[in-house]
């Protein structure tokens, strides 16, 4: 869960790229999304889609 702007987003924790955490990514503020740790790609906080490689796939809100 991820507190951004008085919102608060929920994601599936597990990258879709690879089975790693997503909760010890950061987050994007200007892009009101978060980044995987391990390889640096972007899930849109408000759809889960993935918005950057090597990740292709969504996660679930």
């Amino acid at each position: 869960m991820v507190l951004l702007n008085e919102r608060i987003y929920a994601l599936d924790d597990i990258c879709s790229h690879e089975d790693v955490s997503l909760s010890e990514g950061e987050v994007d503020i200007d892009e009101c999304a978060l980044e995987c740790w391990k390889h640096g790609s972007l899930f849109s906080l408000e759809t889960g889609e993935a918005l950057s490689l090597p990740a292709t796939k969504s996660v679930k809100t």
